[in-house]
């Protein structure tokens, strides 16, 4: 908490103004370093089917999906490249304060590259057989022997530090 001054006190204080060439101004810098390059992507896993059968199967005013012995390939997988980081403001000052002319700016880093990323999984169908299905009025989805392939791992660069 400040004490108040009387004022007898404020008449003794002694305060110096900077001569009027002296100029202080701030400058905020826009924008960041660059961002990383893209990687290479991994590649679409493989689907192969298998031995599928669908037999007498019966769909009355509904929708029916039949699916036996297919085989689904898994999706590639990111490589995207890292974000740039940030510029951080600087001022500057002529002398005499005491500044230096510039101060310096630090610059964010450049966003890391993106690797390469993993291959999707590949899929491949058994032996399905769908038969006797009744369906009335409704929705439903017959699977059989379906393989499907887990999808590839991403390598994604790092962010840029900030400066």
């Amino acid at each position: 908490m400040s004490d108040t001054l009387t004022f007898a006190e404020i008449d003794d204080q002694h305060v110096e103004l900077l001569p009027p060439r002296t100029v202080m101004s701030m400058f905020t810098f826009t924008g960041g370093r660059n961002g990383g390059n893209g990687g290479i992507g991994g590649n679409g896993g493989n689907g192969t089917g298998g031995v599928g059968v669908n037999l007498l199967n019966v769909n009355v005013l509904g929708h029916q999906n039949n699916l036996a012995g297919n085989g689904f390939g898994g999706d590639g997988g990111n490589a995207n490249g890292g974000h740039g980081g940030h510029h951080h403001s600087a001022h500057s000052a002529s002398p005499p304060c005491g500044c230096p002319t510039t101060a310096p700016s630090d610059s964010g880093g450049n966003g890391g590259n993106g690797g390469i990323g993993g291959d999707g999984g590949n899929g491949t169908g058994g032996v399905g057989v769908n038969a006797l299905n009744v369906n009335v009025l409704g929705n439903q989805n017959n699977l059989a022997g379906n393989g499907f392939g887990g999808n590839g791992g991403s390598a994604n660069g790092g962010n840029g530090g900030n400066g």
